[in-house]
């Protein structure tokens, strides 16, 4: 079972897998795809079930997730679901329409200022709402 779902742009893939590494070695059990797709199975089947089984939604948010159509779609999901929300801004970008609406009230952490206090922050907010101990 996994606690956070990451959700990223394949163009951010490197910083994606070193949240996911980081999570990981601090104890919070994740789910990334492709990592997590079973062989044999499809993106539209797992996708879904994984953030459904998730309790916290990480979106590593950059310009390239806001033209991810399957960021989007997952980022949407996530709402609907009543997930929390833990933008994790890779760069400082101006939020498009659809993801400014979607992420309207999220608190955002800021890597692209100080990745490692974003994380230690990531970290702790993560282990609060899942109650995950060090």
């Amino acid at each position: 079972m996994h606690d956070v779902f990451i959700s990223y742009s394949t163009a951010d893939s490197a910083q994606a897998e070193t949240v996911l590494d980081i999570l990981e070695k601090n104890g919070i059990p994740c789910w990334m795809a492709p990592r997590n797709i079973p062989g044999g199975s499809n993106y539209t089947k797992e996708i879904p079930i994984a953030i459904r089984g998730c309790q916290v939604f990480v979106l590593i948010l950059s310009g390239s997730a806001q033209q991810s159509h399957w960021v989007l779609k997952e980022l949407d999901s996530a709402v609907n679901m009543g997930k929390v929300i833990l933008p994790f801004m890779l760069e400082d970008c101006q939020l498009n329409d659809e993801f400014n609406f979607l992420l309207t009230g999220a608190q955002r952490y800021s890597a692209y200022q100080r990745k490692a206090e974003a994380l230690e922050t990531l970290i702790s907010r993560i282990r609060a709402i899942t109650g995950s101990k060090p």
